[in-house]
């Protein structure tokens, strides 16, 4: 018997303080697997948010000139679906030659329009000439502000800084406040830049002689967390988002910090790396509050000082507790990141398909090429390129408007993507109003294929009041087929397929032209009818 009390309080003085040591632990594995999750979900808001930039990207892409109420409808829709964003901007760019060109044609409409700057005191003036300016040309915000439409910031040390750290590929640059002049009510939010270049510039030495312009989002760090579900952040956590490529020396994004409490472990702590677009490099580091750990612990390590008699009963129930408890944070992570991996998922097909039309980009087109022409070459079968050009398209948009010739770029997209059956086959859009398709294993069906793409088109009887040809939208054809030889490239096609399609121009537009098959020999057993 007094072996029996002496066993029962040696495991009542013995059996809390391992168990607290144990909770302890489990405790670390939970506030590291919650700022996983947490961290999740962050990730895919900023991704959600940034990829508005993208999207207006693409709008300036599909059509030379966006009118204001254009800009204005799709900035509105955009804020309603993201409350993080505080404002949307395009700002072209100008080079000083066409300064003068560029605010006439403003003044068409509006006769007070002219480039300005801000003054120290914050006063409006004349812009000065300069290399290059970046006029405000369209703005849509969430907060009251002064005109903003002409303020040149070609003008703004801290703006030309940002231009001058943009990511050599094109994408999207996000970084503080950075100390612009324009906004200063926004020193705390985020700001996005994501440039727009020309497709084809004649006489363009470098990537900057070709940019067109740049779209610029501003966004609310505050907003963006608490639809990340971060909105008791404060009360658990002192947080951190750091930048670590940081411009012009602003390296925290967002900090949040407290007097450290007794009760919290000195060596628990959270780093994580997030994934974002582009090559951006953002870090989040968090400790936990005492209110955390305070907030999460268990009493049955106490109960274990009163009942120590039971407590072979009770250390199993606490380890079911804990294990159970366990299981589901783990649950809780396995969720988050199949959420993570969706978005993922849903980025990729965005990175890959046109946003106009909906079907592969020039992007998408150029992989699956160069993917079908390396198999080609390996196992010697034929491969062609169908290289289709919507005729007299400038005129059309010129006599129906942007929108209408979207839509005639959408319906000719999506009668292409009809065409092909085939699963190696792909409809893209190469560029412009210029779609391609890439059929593997096809010789002479190519000719028959590229002959249905332009009776499709042409049976879509989709007016064309401008056109010399037909009443009609009509395309030009060309193809071209070749068996890969040891040490040649995808770009040998596709300047053939272009040859082609110039001759169907040449000789009147509305036809099929197919580019002689060049000193390739013709493989057996390939399939002459393609994707017929």
């Amino acid at each position: 018997m007094v072996l029996t009390v002496l066993l029962g309080m040696s495991l009542a003085v013995l059996a809390p303080l391992r168990l607290r040591h144990l909770e302890q632990r489990e405790l670390r594995s939970d506030f590291q697997h919650e700022l996983d999750a947490r961290a999740v979900d962050l990730e895919r808001e900023l991704h959600l948010n940034l990829e508005v930039l993208f999207a207006f990207k693409n709008l300036f892409i599909a059509s030379r000139q966006v009118e204001k109420k254009e800009f204005h409808a799709a900035a509105e829709e955009a804020i309603a679906r993201h409350p993080g964003i505080r404002a949307l901007v395009w700002v072209p760019y100008i080079e000083a030659p066409q300064r003068a060109a560029f605010e006439a044609s403003i003044r068409a409409e509006d006769p007070t329009f002219c480039l300005f700057e801000l003054s120290a005191q914050g006063q409006p003036r004349v812009a000065p000439s300069r290399r290059a300016h970046y006029p405000i040309l369209h703005v849509k915000t969430t907060f009251p502000q002064e005109p903003l439409i002409g303020l040149d910031l070609g003008g703004d040390p801290a703006f030309l800084r940002l231009l001058d750290a943009l990511p050599a590929q094109g994408s999207v640059l996000v970084a503080g406040h950075a100390g612009l002049t324009v906004w200063p009510q926004l020193n705390e939010g985020l700001l996005g830049i994501l440039p727009v270049y020309e497709a084809h510039s004649p006489g363009a030495v470098n990537r900057r002689d070709r940019l067109r312009g740049v779209m610029v989002g501003l966004f609310d760090f505050a907003t963006l967390l608490q639809r990340a579900d971060w909105s008791d952040f404060r009360s658990l956590f002192m947080a951190s988002l750091v930048n670590m490529d940081p411009i012009g020396g602003h390296t925290e994004l967002f900090a949040y910090q407290q007097q450290p409490h007794s009760d919290r472990p000195a060596d628990v702590s959270f780093a994580r790396d997030l994934k974002l677009l582009g090559n951006m490099r953002w870090r989040l580091l968090a400790l936990p509050t005492g209110g955390y750990f305070q907030s999460r612990r268990s009493v049955v390590p106490w109960m274990f000082v009163l009942a120590g008699l039971v407590v072979a009963l009770a250390l199993p129930l606490y380890m079911w507790l804990m294990a159970r408890h366990t299981a589901a944070v783990e649950a809780l992570v396995a969720r988050r990141t199949r959420q993570l991996d969706e978005a993922n998922r849903k980025l990729a097909s965005l990175s890959l398909t046109d946003g106009l039309t909906g079907i592969a980009n020039r992007r998408f087109f150029d992989d699956h090429l160069n993917q079908e022409w390396k198999r080609a070459q390996r196992e010697g079968r034929p491969l062609s390129l169908v290289m289709v050009d919507i005729d007299h398209f400038k005129a059309y948009n010129d006599y129906y408007g942007h929108l209408a010739g979207d839509d005639c770029l959408q319906r000719v997209a999506r009668t292409l993507e009809t065409v092909v059956a085939r699963p190696g086959d792909l409809a893209a859009r190469y560029g412009g109003e210029e779609f391609a398709l890439v059929l593997p294993d096809t010789d002479n069906g190519a000719r028959i294929l590229g002959e249905r793409c332009r009776a499709a088109v042409a049976d879509l009887q989709i007016p064309h009041q401008a056109s010399p040809l037909l009443p009609v939208v009509t395309v030009s054809v060309g193809v071209a087929t070749a068996i890969p030889r040891p040490g040649s490239t995808p770009e040998e096609l596709i300047v053939r397929a272009d040859q082609a399609l110039y001759r169907a121009k040449l000789l009147g537009r509305n036809q099929v032209v197919t580019e002689p098959v060049g000193p390739y020999r013709h493989a057996e057993g390939a399939h002459d009818t393609g994707s017929v």
